[in-house]
């Protein structure tokens, strides 16, 4: 299954920060040779939720949801795991999903 792992414990003081907590961070690009644009996942319920922790799968439902709204028109998009740096999941011109691992 792509993005199985869950974290449990409790939030890092202040809750949770996007770019440093984050599980996941989807990497796009609009056209061809066009500028990327990166955003990070949303893998965990609430800021400071203290049972469930975070979520990679959420996260990664998540940062679909937001490529087919925020560009509907994209070229090209990554999806890599922020821990590995390895690419979890791609996204051709056609929008046609292609999972790696």
């Amino acid at each position: 299954m792509i993005g199985h792992r869950k974290i449990e414990g409790p939030p890092p003081a202040g809750g949770y920060k996007l770019r440093r907590d984050s599980l996941s961070k989807l990497v796009v690009y609009e056209t061809d040779q066009g500028p990327r644009r990166v955003r990070y996942s949303l893998d965990w319920r609430s800021p400071r939720n203290r049972t469930h922790g975070r979520d990679q799968q959420l996260g990664l439902q998540r940062l679909e949801q937001l490529l087919f709204k925020e560009f509907p028109g994209f070229h090209h998009a990554l999806i890599y795991d922020m821990e590995t740096d390895e690419k979890i999941l791609e996204y051709n011109h056609d929008h046609h999903k292609i999972p790696h691992s």
